[in-house]
């Protein structure tokens, strides 16, 4: 990916574009989809994240594509690759404030799947193996 987009900027080739579709298709589906596939549980999926990153990723080309095609033909002049570069610090700021916005936009807090801390312990003699069900069943009976 790398090497392909360096070889159409030196070669003066229009690979550069389709080089960033592609990797961003291969990035949102296959990653995503070898980390569902590997996983040793269900992961349950929402669709803030899907929408959140479609959207960034959709403005980013929208305005990519009016730099190239409309502005300045087949060029990308400075002033424009400053603000596709402010656009990018402007994603890591949306991404700080992630929970933040969820909520400004949904009303309800942003929810992160619980971590389960048994499968970082190296002393892992066999014992706490029971799965989060029957831990949060056991936590009720006793209530």
């Amino acid at each position: 990916e790398l090497f392909s987009s360096l070889f159409g900027t030196f070669a003066e080739s229009e690979i550069g574009f389709g080089t960033i579709i592609g990797s961003a298709v291969f990035n949102v589906l296959f990653v995503i989809a070898m980390c569902s596939i590997f996983s040793r549980e269900v992961l349950t999926l929402t669709w803030w994240p899907l929408f959140r990153d479609c959207t960034c990723y959709t403005i980013g080309l929208v305005v990519l594509v009016i730099f190239v095609a409309v502005n300045s033909a087949e060029e990308i002049e400075l002033w424009e690759a400053c603000v596709l570069l402010s656009m990018y610090f402007m994603y890591i700021l949306l991404m700080w404030k992630n929970a933040d916005i969820y909520k400004a936009i949904t009303g309800k807090e942003l929810e992160y799947p619980e971590e389960d801390d048994s499968d970082d312990d190296d002393s892992d003699d066999g014992k706490n193996d029971e799965t989060e069900s029957e831990r949060m069943k056991k936590e009720e009976e006793i209530a």
